[in-house]
């Protein structure tokens, strides 16, 4: 997922109300994605990550067990495979250039504005951070319960996921804990908005919720099915992935249903790749 705030925008909207029938947005476009097809969705046969093209066609670029992706402004991918404890560095061709080993459950993979790996590991119950030239890990966050996401801030602040606590935790660049979002259900997806706020999709309640910085609830919808993945695009719509029923349901900036599309073979990551 692009969870960089300084690569989305986001909608800096007004406390939540009913929208207005008059409000115009620009047309959807759709733009190719990053699938992972992880074996909790797919047979052998058809896990690794695809290539989603504007027609919808997918086509598999790498053949292995992706969990989550990131695509980097350079080309370049981030994998993380969750069953085998990896993460990978993929070439613009999706060939490994190096691999990191010794993860216990990866789920999520960011890379910060200082250029640090963050690798969110449901197993461990904690989010480290690691030196992409030398290999070592700077830091750690503990103290979640099985977290499944996360997103960085601009100034080194975190985002998780702490889906196992029910709970959203913001915590500031030396791991001190700011704000806690709770009573969230079992919220396993994030997406932090430029300005402040979030986006987060809950997997057993088919719900996602827009959150402004101050922590107020700007608008929630239910687009119902087994949510993996959220995102905000580039022209403030909200993508949410329900990668069980194979579908990206689509709302506008106002938080309002605008289109489903239907994917081929289920998918546990849906990611827009960006290009500047």
């Amino acid at each position: 997922m692009l969870h960089s705030a300084c690569m989305v925008l986001s909608l800096l909207a007004a406390p939540f109300q009913d929208p207005d029938p008059r409000d115009e947005f620009p047309k959807y476009r759709p733009e190719q994605a990053l699938v992972c097809m992880d074996r909790k969705v797919v047979g052998p046969k058809d896990r690794g990550l695809y290539m989603r093209h504007e027609d919808g066609a997918l086509e598999r670029v790498w053949v292995g067990e992706p969990y989550d992706a990131l695509w980097r402004l350079d080309g370049t991918v981030f994998v993380c495979e969750r069953w085998t404890g990896n993460v990978k560095h993929l070439s613009r061709d999706f060939k490994v250039l190096q691999t990191w080993d010794g993860y216990k459950n990866p789920v999520d993979v960011e890379v910060s504005a200082d250029g640090l790996l963050i690798v969110v590991e449901n197993g461990a119950n904690r989010v480290t951070a690691l030196d992409l030239e030398s290999g070592k890990r700077v830091w750690s966050r503990t103290g979640f319960t099985g977290p499944f996401d996360a997103a960085v801030l601009p100034q080194g602040e975190l985002l998780v996921a702490d889906s196992g606590a029910g709970r959203v935790v913001h915590m500031d660049a030396d791991g001190k804990i700011l704000r806690q979002h709770r009573g969230l259900g079992f919220p396993n997806a994030l997406e932090s908005l430029q300005g402040g706020g979030f986006l987060v999709a809950n997997w057993t309640g088919g719900e996602v919720r827009c959150f402004a910085p101050d922590g107020e609830l700007r608008w929630r919808a239910r687009p119902g099915g087994t949510l993996f993945s959220v995102e905000r695009r580039m022209d403030g719509r909200t993508l949410v992935c329900d990668g069980g029923g194979r579908r990206v349901v689509i709302y506008d900036p106002k938080g309002r249903r605008e289109r489903v599309e239907t994917l081929p073979r289920g998918c546990v990551d849906f990611e827009t790749i960006i290009r500047l």
